[in-house]
């Protein structure tokens, strides 16, 4: 009888391990999918890096190298950064791409039409699909 329970309690855990590692995969998956949805251009609320007394709208148009430009609308200013992803899933963004210290974002949502990331202060920033 104590073989009997033995065995099964070691079926369970191989049971319990391999759904564990299934689930991880596809998590990974899922992020690898995603980061191509951030693609293109969003407007938000303020600057993402940076303090900005005014309200003030901006737009970000992300590329697929790497490089995001910034409008500000009410001062006809463009600037831009450079972005990356990291192993985890979160977004590193650095001021020129010779920087070596960068401020990462914790993506909290990110679909066809709306962005939330969470910096490192907690401050949460919402992009809409412009």
């Amino acid at each position: 009888m104590k073989k009997i329970f033995i065995g099964l309690l070691v079926i369970a855990a191989g049971a319990v391990v391999y759904f564990l590692l299934i689930q991880k995969k596809k998590s990974n998956e899922q992020v690898l999918l995603n980061r191509e949805l951030i693609l293109g251009k969003w407007e938000t609320e303020g600057r993402l890096t940076g303090t900005d007394s005014l309200k003030t709208y901006y737009q970000y148009e992300f590329q697929q190298d790497g490089l995001a430009l910034i409008a500000d609308t009410a001062a006809s200013k463009t600037d831009s950064f450079r972005y990356e992803w990291n192993k985890t899933g979160q977004l590193l963004v650095r001021d020129n791409a010779a920087d070596s210290t960068a401020d990462l974002f914790t993506v909290i949502r990110l679909t066809s039409d709306s962005l939330q990331l969470k910096r490192a202060d907690s401050l949460v920033q919402t992009f809409t699909r412009k």
